[in-house]
């Protein structure tokens, strides 16, 4: 007999469709063709038929497909498609012909649309939800670049087989430490190294210095300003660097008559200090080196004139503009750094020294 839902031809015997489970109510009742007392006489008027049967209570196997196509047979009009189901006819995720209103594909298992479905029982797999638009995955060329984001780019170190990939970094604010940068650098400590923030009213990148022994460096790339307790690394000695804060307004000019003062200079002539770091069981550090002006060179003669791994020619450039101090790295090796003690900006390109790792920085 055939069924009514989805065409399947069932054995006469059977009350209940082997491939769909619906039931066959065209069925007409037949004699028991076992006569006599036996004991088949005593079973379920209603015989249960294949395994298949008993599988077919499943919510799967509870709504089929739609086959009166292939059987030629006339069916009733489709009903509308539900808001969450564009396509009552096919499934959205493997294009397999559906019986209207069914909950579940028969070939892939989709979740489909059903009435009275809650949100939660409507929303499964890859269905994007609140967006009817989307019926499967998202749309191709959906993901926006984050516009607050920069990288870090290890550089190799000499001898070194492998070195560490970029690594990018998403937002506003992160604390930078071995796990985050070089996860096999052991120079660099578990706990945080450093700071970077953006900050949205200038929108500027800014890194501080937060590792216990004061070990993070800023290349001098370009340009850096300098304020009164930055410390400069250039070979292996660290320079203290001192300035006095720039006068809120310029003192008139003293009124002169007769010879000019022996020793007096202009009160507005720009000045600074760099005070070198003695090292761990040094008896004799240098001593702090003045620098009267509003432009410097700096070499081993007048920084540190016995420490050669500081060269001859010109190290850094310090520049005054406008009370403002700046440092710019002239080493042929690139060895000037320095240390963000306070909040300094980044820009790109710059160095980043951490552990004995330098890291280019991108924004």
């Amino acid at each position: 007999m055939r069924c009514n839902n989805c065409g399947w031809e069932n054995p006469d015997t059977l009350n209940k469709c082997e491939k769909c489970g619906n039931a066959l109510l065209d069925k007409k009742p037949k004699p028991n063709s076992f006569a006599g007392g036996t004991a088949r006489e005593n079973l379920d008027a209603s015989p249960r038929g294949t395994a298949m049967e008993a599988d077919s209570r499943s919510p799967l196997f509870g709504k089929t497909v739609c086959e009166a196509n292939v059987f030629d047979e006339a069916v009733s009009p489709a009903p509308q498609p539900s808001p969450r189901n564009g396509n009552a006819e096919r499934c959205p995720q493997c294009n397999y012909p559906l019986r209207p209103g069914v909950s579940v594909c028969p070939k892939c298992h989709y979740v489909l649309s059903s009435p009275g479905a809650t949100e939660r029982e409507m929303s499964d797999g890859n269905e994007v939800k609140g967006n009817p638009r989307f019926g499967g995955t998202i749309m191709p060329g959906m993901n926006v670049a984050p516009d607050i984001w920069f990288s870090l780019t290890p550089l190799a170190i000499q001898g070194e087989r492998e070195t560490p990939a970029k690594v990018e970094f998403e937002g506003a604010h992160h604390e930078l430490n071995r796990g985050r940068v070089d996860p096999k650098n052991h120079t660099i400590t578990g706990k945080i190294q450093a700071v970077v923030d953006y900050r949205k009213d200038n929108k500027r990148w800014y890194i501080q210095d937060k590792s216990a022994l004061h070990t993070t460096f800023l290349w001098c790339c370009g340009e850096v300003p300098l304020v009164d307790g930055d410390v400069l690394l250039m070979g292996d000695r660290r320079f203290v660097f001192g300035a006095p804060a720039a006068a809120l307004s310029a003192p008139e000019p003293e009124i002169l008559t007769g010879t000019i003062a022996v020793g007096r200079r202009p009160v507005n002539v720009p000045h600074c200090t760099l005070t070198p770091v003695a090292d761990d069981g040094e008896q004799d550090a240098p001593k702090t080196q003045s620098f009267r002006g509003d432009a410097h060179r700096l070499n081993r003669a007048n920084l540190d004139p016995d420490n050669y791994t500081i060269t001859s020619k010109v190290q850094a450039e310090l520049t005054c503009e406008n009370g403002q101090w700046f440092v710019k790295d002239c080493s042929q090796l690139q060895t000037t750094y320095i240390l963000c003690q306070d909040p300094m900006d980044l820009k790109d390109g710059d160095r980043i020294l951490m552990g004995n790792r330098i890291f280019t920085f991108n924004c």
